[in-house]
This record gives structure tokens, C-alpha cells and sequence, in this order.
């Protein structure tokens, strides 16, 4: 299952996002009383770290894997603070309701509406975190040139687009960036059923597409075991309710 794959990318690459969540607490922008939103929190990248520094956080999304993922983590560390939410995130509502809302990577926020959603359901801050270029995605480029075709790469998810929405609408968003180099294994077999997956969203994944994803997983593969390697990268975009 997807939830429990990305939760063990999540525990490998835990230094990471704590260190995110530091640079928000550094920068003022995450407080000790806060009340705290995640949208599409996932299995709990950022809902966990964001739990020891904040008074409480509401990680929403709308996969229910993904929730019971985080709410056995939650279980597990005896976190208290920590309350789970499976809704779409333009039909939960909230208004004025959190001190900082949050979105990491997020395909919940696409949009300047989606924006100001964030911005009503706040009463203070907000944040958008978005991956900046690095080498984080080269085996998913690499396959995806494999199996879909040529890649090119997209900018949908530039920070430059969110950055002049919040700039239209007379904000003044500060951006700030974390960086890091960062190691993630799984069972190579784990890596193959997750990829098989992954391009299953994105055109049929036939005998002999899925024979290109296993040769291409194994022969990067160690001893039965894939280990990926690489700096990571991401913006934090924040910004005060207008």
C-alpha cells in the first residue's frame, strides 16, 4: 500500500522535515500556542514534527489509507495533539479557524482560490511548501521517459505562480528554503509494486512496460534492496491573512 511506502520514506527522511518545521519556529512563522492545519497531510510528513512544536494540529486528507497510517503512528508514539480529518479540502470548511494553515506538496492547492481558501480558514499565517529543482526525482525521470514517454519538465508547480498571486493581492509572502541531502531505502520489490502503481495513473501499465520498470528498479538495486540518494529540496512560502 502507497500510505505505507511513502511512511517509511517519511521515517527515513524524518532529520528532514524536522528541519522544515524548525526553519518555521526560527522564522517566527510556527508558534508554541498555535493551532495548526495540514492539508493533505498524508501519512504525517510534516503533522508529526509540527505536533512537538505547536499545541495541536489537524492533519486533513482525503485518503483514508493514508489516515489510518498516520493514526497508527500516532498510537504508536503516544502523540495527543494530533487529530485526523478525512475530507476534500474545499468541502471542510473551516473558517478562521487555525492560527497557521498549512500545505506541503500538496494537489489539494492548485490555484489562487485555493489560496484564499487557506487564508479563511486561518486567522493569522499561512504556508505553502513546494519542491524546488533538484536531483530528488531523477529514477521517476528516468522511468517516466521509459514507460510514458519524453519527459519534459513541467512548471505547474512553480513557486512563481503562487509568489504573484499572493504579490497581486497586495500580500507580502516571505520565501525561504531547505535543503538537504537525504537517503531513502526500500525492498527493491517494494520500489517495483510502488512504480507499477505510480505510471498506472498515467497510461497502461502492460507486460512489457512492467518488465521495463522491474529491469530498470533491479539493475539500481542492490542485494535485493533499492536505495535512493540525492538532495532534496524545498520552498516554504509564507504569508500573513490579508
Amino acid at each position: 500500500m502507497d500510505a505505507d511506502y511513502y511512511l517509511e520514506e517519511v521515517r527515513s527522511e524524518a532529520g528532514f522535515y524536522g528541519s522544515v518545521v524548525d526553519r518555521l519556529c526560527r522564522e517566527n512563522w510556527l508558534r508554541k500556542d498555535d493551532r495548526v492545519l495540514d492539508i493533505g497531510c498524508g501519512p504525517g510528513t510534516l503533522s508529526i514534527p509540527l505536533s512537538e512544536k505547536a499545541r495541536s494540529v489537524t492533519a486533513l486528507d482525503e485518503a483514508e489509507g493514508m489516515l489510518n497510517t498516520l493514526r497508527g503512528e500516532i498510537g504508536a508514539r503516544g502523540i495527543e495533539n494530533i487529530v485526523t480529518h478525512r475530507s476534500s479540502w474545499m468541502e471542510a470548511g473551516y473558517e478562521d479557524d487555525f492560527d497557521l494553515v498549512l500545505a506541503s506538496l500538496s494537489p489539494a492547492i492548485r490555484s489562487g482560490r485555493d489560496m484564499l481558501a487557506m487564508e479563511r480558514a486561518s486567522r493569522d499565517r499561512c504556508c505553502l511548501i513546494t519542491a524546488c529543482p533538484s536531483e530528488w526525482m531523477t529514477v521517476r525521470n528516468e522511468l517516466w521517459e521509459k514507460v510514458v514517454g519524453s519527459f519534459t519538465p513541467s512548471d505547474a508547480h512553480s513557486i512563481r505562480y503562487p509568489m504573484n498571486v499572493l504579490l497581486d493581492r497586495k500580500r507580502a509572502p516571505e520565501l525561504f528554503q531547505v535543503r538537504a541531502r537525504t537517503v531513502v531505502g526500500h525492498p527493491s520489490s517494494e520500489v517495483v509494486e510502488h512504480y507499477l502503481r505510480y505510471f498506472g495513473i498515467f497510461t497502461t501499465v502492460d507486460e512489457e512496460r512492467a518488465r521495463t520498470i522491474e529491469e530498470h528498479v533491479m539493475s539500481r538495486s542492490k542485494d535485493g534492496f533499492f536505495e535512493r540518494r540525492g538532495e532534496k529540496c524545498l520552498y516554504l512560502l509564507c504569508w500573513r491573512k490579508g
